[in-house]
């Protein structure tokens, strides 16, 4: 699973991501993103404009004592399999950026975090899903889940599951809205090749949702890390 992500992004790094992206937001690094955060998302029917969505899928069909379970993941195989998701798959798909993003090792009770990025230590794009959810009162939701699959080889040492990392050809794909077919969108969700990731021990300070800063991704020293 995706429990907490970084982002530290530019808009020329955006426009390589995206080209002829539209940046109309501040882009505000946040080393420690959490459920229920805004993130910066670009729908697949928005025209390469930046927007923010609450992270924590809401699906319209929720009624408001739903309100407290929402849907930070997405399973792939729950999307191809579950119908709620068919809606939001042909036409309510979106890109999430970020830097990399932190999954814990547990070893008995003991569990150390990890960040996990590019090698580059680029900036990438999840793949999403979205969804619209609206109060008695009104009040609209516009809310979005990250899609996870199996890890891949680097990161099955430490957690059996993996968000989507969409390279700049299934990134194009995934938004292009004119797509719909489900067969070839599910073929897009696939693990991110592992020789192009890097992953190591960092401090246990991101484990406070209020700690927030560069700190957060520096390598653990492996001193430290071998007295763990």
């Amino acid at each position: 699973m995706c429990g907490r992500f970084a982002l530290s992004i530019k808009t020329k790094d955006v426009e390589k991501l995206l080209p002829q992206a539209l940046v109309k937001i501040e882009l505000i690094p946040n080393y420690n993103i959490v459920p229920a955060s805004e993130i910066i998302c670009t729908l697949s029917n928005s025209s390469k404009e930046l927007t923010k969505l609450r992270w924590g899928l809401i699906p319209s069909f929720y009624k408001e004592t739903a309100l407290g379970s929402p849907i930070i993941n997405s399973r792939m195989e729950s999307i191809a399999e579950k119908p709620f998701y068919k809606k939001m798959l042909g036409s309510q798909r979106c890109i999430i950026y970020a830097n990399g993003f932190y999954e814990w090792e547990k070893k008995g009770k003991i569990s150390q975090p990890y960040y996990i990025s590019l090698k580059d230590e680029s900036p990438f794009t999840f793949a999403g899903i979205w969804d619209a959810w609206k109060a008695s009162d009104g009040t609209t939701i516009v809310s979005t889940s990250i899609i996870t699959t199996e890890a891949n080889e680097l990161i099955q040492g430490i957690h059996h599951r993996m968000p989507v990392i969409l390279d700049d050809v299934s990134r194009s794909e995934w938004l292009d809205k004119s797509l719909k077919n489900s067969q070839q969108l599910l073929n897009l969700l696939k693990p991110y090749n592992s020789d192009g990731m890097k992953l190591y021990p960092i401090s246990k300070l991101v484990n406070n949702p209020r700690n927030n800063s560069e700190e957060l991704i520096k390598p653990l020293s492996a001193e430290l890390f071998q007295a763990k």
